[in-house]
C-alpha cells in the first residue's frame, strides 16, 4: 500500500466517530486526505452509533454525472442510517465556455438546464430521503469547500476517465481535499 494511502488510513482513524465508516474497501479522512468508499456505507453495532451522532449534515455536490449519481446514492443511505440532513449541490461552473453567443446566454442556458436536471433529481429521490437542493454559480471547488463549512461530512463521485481518476476536474477534486473544512469520502464511479 502507497504512503499516502496509509496516511489517509491513519488521519480517518483520529476523526472521532468517522472510522467507525470504515470497513474493508471503505475509508473516511479528515479535509486534507482523500478517502474511497466501497461497497457498503457503514457497519452495524455500537460503533455506527457513535459514528451516525457524529454525522448531522451531510453534503454531495452533484455535476449529474455517473459518479455524482453513485455518491448521491450512498449519501442517502448515509443520511438515512444516521437521521442526517442531506445537501445536494449543483455549481454553475463560471468559467464554462461558449460555443456560441455571449457570456450571459450562455449562463442563462446553464442555470434553466441546472434547474431542470436537480428538479428531476429531487424527484426522482421520492420518499427515500429528506434532501434540500441547491444550485449556485461560481468556481465549483470554491463552493463545494464554502458549503463544507457548513456539514459534517463532503462525499463526492470520483470518476475514471481515460486511465486516471477524476471528480468533477482533476483541479476541483485537488483543491476540495486539501482545502474542504469537512472529511471528505469519494465514492468511485461504479463499473
Amino acid at each position: 500500500m502507497p504512503a499516502e494511502n496509509s496516511d489517509m488510513q491513519n488521519a480517518a482513524r483520529a476523526i472521532p466517530g468517522v472510522a467507525g465508516l470504515r470497513e474493508p474497501g471503505v475509508e473516511a479522512s479528515p479535509s486534507r486526505a482523500g478517502a474511497l468508499a466501497g461497497d457498503s456505507v457503514a457497519p452495524s453495532g455500537p460503533e455506527n452509533s457513535a459514528t451516525c451522532s457524529c454525522i448531522r449534515k451531510i453534503l454531495v455536490p452533484t455535476d449529474f454525472s455517473a459518479a455524482s449519481a453513485e455518491a448521491v446514492r450512498r449519501a442517502i443511505a448515509l443520511a438515512n442510517q444516521c437521521h442526517a440532513a442531506l445537501t445536494i449541490l449543483h455549481v454553475i461552473d463560471i468559467n464554462a465556455r461558449a460555443r456560441s453567443g455571449s457570456a450571459a446566454e450562455l449562463m442563462h442556458r446553464l442555470w434553466a438546464e441546472s434547474s431542470i436536471r436537480m428538479g428531476q433529481l429531487a424527484w426522482s429521490l421520492g420518499n427515500q430521503v429528506e434532501a434540500q437542493t441547491v444550485v449556485e454559480e461560481g468556481l465549483p471547488w470554491e463552493k463545494i469547500v464554502e458549503k463544507s463549512r457548513e456539514v459534517d461530512l463532503v462525499i463526492l463521485g470520483k470518476k475514471r476517465v481515460k486511465g486516471r481518476w477524476r471528480l468533477f476536474s482533476g483541479c476541483t477534486a485537488q483543491r476540495v481535499l486539501e482545502t474542504a473544512d469537512s472529511p471528505v469520502l469519494l465514492v468511485p464511479e461504479p463499473g
